[in-house]
């Protein structure tokens, strides 16, 4: 299905105050003014059409669903949005064919489905920032990355005022791969985002309080995932303690009979009263004996033309030819893009540096170093790195490397950098180690301008990057600075 994205016309649209003087039944009406923006743009008969709106378009999560238009008819589309006259707003339009056939009128039992934006951030998704302040009840659908680790959906804080006695559904999609797939997790950060909450979650299946709720557990298998959640939340503005949401999810009881299960190909594993999994019973029955030959069936229709199989083998090397003659030198190409390979997903530039521990005078630019531990300098006899205690020594220290536009989660940098180039970089949760020397995590003349230094929420509580010593150096905001900790 394809799918069609523009930009909506937008002018601003300021109504005029006029004073009238008029009298009904003794009492003079008052006249309220608004800003609003005019948004119009031009659609295709045939095609359903959903608008976003965000204050700020380089964050991928926050994009706010503000209502569909279905089946087009091909006219100019037009809406007003009421904002103020100093705020800046940006819109999207998203566009893909209608149904054969017009839907039918809704009733006010059927729920509008609105897809989310896919979240950028690795490990957690904000749903509350996905819906805004204003959210609007109805079923949400929302692609969670596929992998093995545990990935966790940030629910609203339920005593927000304009969640408030709202009930949603989150239609989860999971891809697997053939590692398996990881545990998907629901929690509620704290009002100041520092830490969760213990308390904010009813689990249907358990009727118990909780910190978290799996909603999708991990599992080996490597098929695809989905899941429908069910949220609720009981709270009100008179509450106390500011309310919980209510977890309800197909399959794990909540007030019906069924007991939670999960496949494993054929093999069944029902859930314990004490929530652990018991072991998994292969259901399926001893071979039976062959039966009888039946009796040939008629002659098929011919099959379509099947797609070009696999390339095959090299034949065997032939006989050498006689020497040709040498053909006119041509002309110089263009130099190429740096390329990179892979080897069942990893880049083989960086898993040479890993096994070498070799990074200096490389050009590694818009590169993933999830997981990855950097080290500079040959080992000593004893296991030990010699740059731990050679740390003035060039050869144990990364000089002259690019890794601008590269993303550093999770691993480490353990050895000093001088004349690096980290233009752009983001540092989420990822470890300078303070080693046995001072100077150890030394940067000198290195350039950070627009990188991002970021911790998840409980992270901070055993890493911080302030024993980070930074000499002459280039820092994000593009002041150059020389001393211990951000500036």
């Amino acid at each position: 299905m394809g799918v069609k994205k523009s930009m909506g016309k937008l002018t601003t649209v300021l109504f005029l105050a006029c004073f009238l003087s008029l009298r009904l039944l003794g009492q003079a009406p008052s006249l309220q003014i608004e800003h609003s923006v005019k948004v119009e743009f031009p659609t295709q008969a045939g095609y359903d059409y959903t608008v976003y709106s965000t204050t700020d378009p380089n964050q991928q999560s926050g994009w706010k669903p503000l209502g569909l238009i279905s089946h087009a008819t091909g006219e100019k589309a037009t809406f007003f949005y009421e904002t103020n006259p100093d705020q800046k707003v940006f819109f999207r339009v998203e566009g893909e064919p209608s149904s054969d056939k017009p839907a039918p009128a809704r009733s006010a039992t059927v729920i509008p489905i609105t897809k989310l934006s896919t979240g950028q951030t690795p490990g957690f998704y904000d749903l509350a920032e996905a819906l805004g302040e204003t959210p609007v009840g109805g079923a949400y659908r929302l692609v969670v990355p596929m992998g093995v680790e545990d990935y966790v959906i940030h629910l609203p804080h339920p005593s927000s005022d304009g969640y408030l006695g709202i009930e949603l559904q989150l239609s989860l999609w999971k891809p697997g791969n053939s590692f398996g797939s990881g545990n998907v997790i629901l929690r509620v950060p704290t009002r100041d985002g520092q830490a969760y909450e213990e308390n904010k979650l009813v689990d249907n299946a358990s009727q118990t309080l909780a910190g978290e709720v799996t909603v999708m557990e991990y599992t080996q298998s490597s098929g695809n995932r989905k899941a429908v959640i069910n949220l609720f939340n009981d709270s009100t503005a008179s509450d106390p303690s500011g309310g919980q949401w209510v977890v309800s999810l197909s399959g794990k009881g909540g007030g019906g009979n069924a007991i939670a299960h999960q496949w494993e190909g054929k093999s069944l594993s029902l859930q314990n009263a004490d929530g652990n999994w018991g072991e998994f019973v292969d259901l399926s029955g001893p071979q039976g004996p062959v039966g009888p030959q039946g009796i040939a069936g008629p002659q098929g229709i011919p099959g379509t033309q099947g797609i070009q199989g696999p390339e095959g083998p090299i034949g065997p090397q032939g006989e050498k030819g006689s020497r040709g003659d040498q053909g006119p030198k041509g002309e110089t190409g263009s130099q190429g893009p740096p390329g990179s390979v892979t080897a069942n997903g990893i880049e083989i530039e960086l898993a040479d540096s890993v096994m070498r521990e070799s990074w200096s005078n490389k050009v590694l630019r818009n590169k993933n170093f999830t997981g990855i531990a950097m080290y500079q300098g040959p080992l000593r006899g004893d296991g030990a790195y010699i740059g731990f205690t050679d740390f003035g020594d060039p050869e144990f220290m990364i000089t002259n490397s690019d890794f601008s536009g590269s993303s550093f989660r999770g691993g480490g940098i353990y050895s000093g950098c001088r004349d690096c180039k980290f233009i752009g970089c983001t540092f989420l949760d990822f470890d300078f180690w303070e080693g046995w020397s001072d100077d150890f995590d030394y940067f000198i003349n290195c350039n950070f301008q627009g990188a991002k230094f970021q911790l998840s929420p409980g992270v901070s509580d055993f890493l911080n990057y302030d024993h980070l010593l930074f000499e002459n150096c280039i820092m994000p905001d593009g002041s150059r600075y020389s001393g211990r900790g951000l500036p």
